[in-house]
């Protein structure tokens, strides 16, 4: 069971990895010429759509040594579609040129969402990640302008290997696909929360991720 400090710190992290995403995808969303290799990475890898129209940071596989459930692709996806700046304000420029995330597979396989993915209005975020760090998170809304939208999900360690890479594709209801690859890690830690051993050894756990 995590203590409440591990909890405290674990939604810390998602916080402040979704402030510097939604940061990229604004940024993106007016300079629509800007392209992935632009974009610095935040922790994961990050990649836009032909058209600038979606954006997805932060892809990574995580891989929990610890408790399998908590395996999953992390990753928050932005409409950054330029069609409608301008042309509407407040809900009703939200609800323009929705699109929905219909299928994401890695390395082949289907990754299993926890629950039903909405559609992403414009200048909307759809955040993807374990059911535990989505629980420390703030919950769904809009929080200062941004509706944010959190769906869990699950998937199936095949051997992957830590430090690796595994391709990923996104299917969007527009017929968007994004292709790209995703890095292979373990839980992130805060600085200074590493546990050590009474023998002053350092206690990873990676060798148990199978």
């Amino acid at each position: 069971m995590k203590s409440l400090k591990s909890a405290a710190r674990s939604g810390l992290l998602v916080t402040a990895t979704l402030a510097s995403a939604l940061a990229l995808g604004a940024c993106s969303a007016g300079q629509i010429s800007q392209t992935a290799d632009q974009v610095p990475a935040i922790n994961g890898t990050n990649a836009d759509a032909d058209n600038n129209s979606l954006s997805v940071r932060d892809l990574t596989v995580i891989l929990d040594p610890h408790d399998a459930n908590n395996n999953t692709l992390r990753f928050i996806i932005t409409n950054q579609d330029p069609k409608t700046a301008g042309s509407a304000q407040g809900e009703n420029a939200s609800h323009k040129h929705e699109v929905t995330l219909t299928k994401v597979t890695l390395d082949g396989t289907d990754v299993t969402f926890n629950g039903e993915l909405p559609p992403i209005g414009r200048g909307c975020t759809l955040f993807s990640d374990s059911a535990d760090a989505l629980q420390t998170g703030p919950q769904d809304g809009t929080e200062k302008n941004q509706c944010i939208y959190r769906v869990s999900n699950t998937i199936e360690n095949k051997d992957f290997a830590y430090a690796g890479h595994l391709p990923v594709t996104f299917t969007f209801d527009n017929g968007t696909t994004i292709n790209m690859d995703a890095t292979v890690n373990a839980p992130q830690l805060p600085a200074g929360s590493l546990e050590r051993s009474v023998h002053g050894g350092e206690e990873s756990g990676l060798q148990n991720a199978k």
